[in-house]
């Protein structure tokens, strides 16, 4: 999904073809930022998508969240999957480029898993998954029960439960 703020400086790589940018940033003057994240655990995990924009459009960021966040159960463009490959590749080596690092990841890796797995095994795992292993890892994780923060004037935001029925498509709009 990328991620970024409206004005990115930098040479390439500031993921300005992703998701968020194109489906976001680019189409919403207002959106001022549109981030993803996560977070693993054994057992786990959490998915973030953060976004600021103008104190009036609430409302609007609401519904521009909710359709960003209901794009991860559509399958990526071939183009979109080799992007996002070479993404979080690079990321991944870039992360354990170094002995302190390495060493990190190994105790967290076996305190967890109780093994430990190479960089290597890592990036042939990443070039073996498919747009439908990643649809269905999105549409799992539509249809968990989201976490919702809000900061601003929330008069015009859904009540909590109204979020998981418009992710999963059951409400069209907040105004519904």
């Amino acid at each position: 999904m990328g991620g970024g703020d409206y004005f990115s400086t930098g040479g390439p790589g500031k993921g300005l073809l992703t998701r968020l940018y194109t489906d976001v940033l680019n189409r919403h003057h207002w959106v001022n930022s549109a981030i993803t994240s996560n977070l693993l655990y054994a057992d786990s995990s959490v998915f973030a998508i953060q976004m600021s924009s103008f104190a009036n459009k609430m409302e609007d960021l609401t519904e521009t969240a909710i359709s960003a966040a209901q794009s991860l159960a559509k399958a990526p463009t071939p183009v979109e999957l080799e992007r996002a490959k070479r993404q979080a590749i690079g990321n991944m080596l870039a992360n354990t480029d170094g002995r302190l690092v390495t060493c990190e990841d190994l105790g967290r890796q076996v305190s967890i898993y109780d093994k430990y797995t190479t960089p290597e095994e890592f990036v042939t795992r990443i070039e073996k998954l498919t747009a439908t292993d990643l649809k269905s890892v999105g549409e799992k994780l539509l249809s968990s029960n989201p976490s919702v923060a809000l900061m601003g004037d929330l008069q015009t935001a859904p009540e909590q439960g109204q979020f998981k029925s418009m992710l999963t498509g059951g409400t069209k709009s907040i105004k519904a």
